[in-house]
């Protein structure tokens, strides 16, 4: 959401602002909120960064010794980008 209200419209921005200070859905529905974050492109924008802080642990985490905990610490950075939301 905080992608998106980078570009959003002000009336936009005032939907998704009420949720974020309300904490709930009650006054805007769930589905507009999602429409407006993919119409910002909100999701495919935060991916992007996770893969980018993925692909920095994951060279860092390659400098440990190969151990099972290397190959856990791998294998939970594999979760957290291609898991399916």
């Amino acid at each position: 959401m905080i992608y998106s209200l980078e570009d959003a419209q002000l009336g936009e921005r005032e939907l998704m602002e009420s949720v974020l200070h309300d904490g709930d859905y009650g006054r805007v529905p769930f589905t507009d909120i999602l429409a407006l974050i993919e119409r910002h492109k909100g999701i495919d924008r935060a991916m992007q960064r996770a893969e980018v802080f993925t692909r920095k642990a994951r060279e860092i985490i390659a400098e440990f010794p190969e151990s099972r905990y290397q190959s856990a610490l791998q294998a939970l950075t594999d979760l957290v980008t291609e898991r399916d939301h």
